[in-house]
C-alpha cells in the first residue's frame, strides 16, 4: 500500500530515467513557500495530459516531490484492470472519481488532476499541446468545496516524442487491427472504452518501423507551474454557474498560456533533443578535462578510485555557494544562457523532498525567455 516513504523508492526507480531525460522545471517560484500557510492548504494541481502518459507523468510526480510537494495522482480506473493500478497505488495514485478527489483534498492532500484524462492520452495527430477538456467546471466546484488552491501547470515534450503511424481512431477503423484491439480490450475488461483505452501504433525512434508498444524519442521534458488560484471566493457562490465557469475559464487559459511559454522556452534550449544534450555535455566538460590533463585544475582530491575533479582553479567555497544561491553554477556552463546551467549539489533552489540522482533543471522563468536553472 501507499506510504509517504514510497517516494524514496520511486526516486530510486526513476533516477536513471531522469538522468537520460533531464527534465526542466519552470515556475517553481510560483509555488507557495514550504512551511507557509498557503503551502499547508490542500492543492489541486491541474494541467494537460500528454500523449501516452507514461513518459512524463511519473517524472512530473517525482519533480514535485523534489520540490516538497508529494501529490496523489487521480489515475484512470482502467489501470486497475492490469498490474499497473496496484503499482501506481504504491506511489500515491488512486482511482479517479469525484469522491476520491474530494476526500483527498478534505484531508489536506496535494492532488494531481488531468481534466482531459484518457482523451488527451490517446489524442489524435494534430492535437499536440491542445486541451481536450469537457466544458464542465466540476473540478473547480470540487476544489472550492474543499477549500483548495488550484495550481495550473503545463507539460511539454511528450506529445511530439512519439511518431504516430496510426492514431487510436485510425486503429479502431482498421478492418483487422480494430477488431483485434477490441477483442484484446474486452478480454482485459469489458468496461474499458476502446476510444479511450486503445493505444496508437507508433514508429520506433530512429528506425521508423511500426511498433505496437509506444516508444518515445528521448525528448527533454518541461514542466511549468503557474500562480495558485484561490477558490475561496467561489465557495460562497457554489450555486452560481457563471462564477464557476469564470474560474474554470481562468484556470484553462492559465494552462494554455503556460504551455505556450514552455514551448517557446524549449525552442531556445539546445538540449531539447538527446543529441543536443550529449553535445552540450561534451562542450561543457571537454575544456575542464583538457585543463585537468595539463595540470591547470586545482582542488583535485585523490582517493582509492583515482582523482576526482572538484573545481576549477580560483573557485573558492564562497564562489560555489554564491553560484548555488543564485541559481547559477560553478564552473560556469557555456550553455547557461539557454537554461542549461548545471549544479550537482543534489538540491533544487526551492528545497528538496529527499535525495536523488538525476539531471533535472530548476529555473526561474518570468516571461518567455529561457532562464538559468540549477540541476537537482
Amino acid at each position: 500500500g501507499y506510504s509517504p516513504d514510497s517516494f524514496d523508492e520511486w526516486g530510486q526507480i526513476l533516477a536513471p530515467w531522469r538522468d537520460v531525460v533531464s527534465p526542466v522545471v519552470l515556475g517553481a517560484e510560483n509555488l507557495p513557500p514550504l512551511g507557509s500557510p498557503l503551502a499547508a492548504r490542500p492543492m489541486l494541481f491541474v494541467g494537460n495530459h500528454q500523449r501516452i502518459g507514461f513518459y512524463d507523468t511519473p517524472l512530473l510526480v517525482y519533480e514535485l516531490a523534489m520540490l516538497g510537494y508529494r501529490v496523489r495522482g487521480l489515475a484512470h480506473p482502467g489501470h486497475w484492470a492490469g498490474p499497473l493500478g496496484p503499482f501506481f497505488e504504491r506511489f500515491g495514485a488512486v482511482r479517479a472519481s469525484p469522491l476520491a478527489a474530494f476526500r483527498l483534498l478534505r484531508s489536506g492532500e496535494k492532488v494531481l488532476l488531468f481534466p482531459g484524462g484518457a482523451k488527451e492520452v490517446v489524442k489524435p495527430r494534430g492535437a499536440e499541446y491542445s486541451l481536450l477538456w469537457k466544458d464542465e467546471p466540476d473540478f473547480v466546484r470540487l476544489a472550492a468545496k474543499a477549500g483548495a488552491l488550484i495550481v495550473p501547470f503545463a507539460a511539454v515534450g511528450a506529445d511530439d516524442a512519439y511518431d504516430v503511424a496510426l492514431d487510436t481512431e485510425e486503429v479502431l477503423a482498421h478492418p483487422v487491427l480494430g477488431r483485434l484491439a477490441r477483442t484484446i480490450l474486452a478480454a482485459v475488461s469489458p468496461d474499458l472504452d476502446p476510444h479511450e483505452s486503445v493505444m496508437p501504433i507508433t514508429r520506433l525512434p530512429g528506425i521508423g518501423l511500426p511498433s505496437p508498444i509506444p516508444l518515445p524519442a528521448l525528448n527533454r521534458l518541461y514542466f511549468k507551474f503557474g500562480a495558485p488560484v484561490d477558490t475561496a471566493p467561489l465557495a460562497k457562490e457554489l450555486k452560481d454557474p457563471a462564477a464557476a465557469e469564470a474560474l474554470y475559464g481562468q484556470v484553462r487559459r492559465a494552462v494554455e498560456e503556460l504551455m505556450a511559454e514552455a514551448l517557446v522556452y524549449r525552442a531556445g534550449d539546445p538540449g531539447a533533443s538527446v543529441g543536443g544534450r550529449i553535445t552540450a555535455s561534451f562542450e561543457r566538460w571537454a575544456p575542464l578535462m583538457r585543463d585537468a590533463a595539463q595540470g591547470k585544475v586545482s582542488g583535485v582530491r585523490a582517493n582509492s578510485e583515482g582523482p576526482t575533479v572538484m573545481a576549477e582553479a580560483g573557485a573558492s567555497d564562497d564562489d560555489e555557494a554564491a553560484a548555488v544561491s543564485t541559481g547559477g553554477m560553478w564552473p560556469p556552463s557555456p550553455a547557461a544562457g539557454a537554461g542549461a546551467a548545471d549544479h550537482d549539489a543534489g538540491s533544487s533552489s526551492r528545497g528538496h523532498a529527499g535525495g536523488g540522482a538525476g539531471s533535472g533543471y530548476y529555473g526561474s522563468s518570468n516571461g518567455n525567455s529561457p532562464a538559468p536553472g540549477t540541476r537537482a
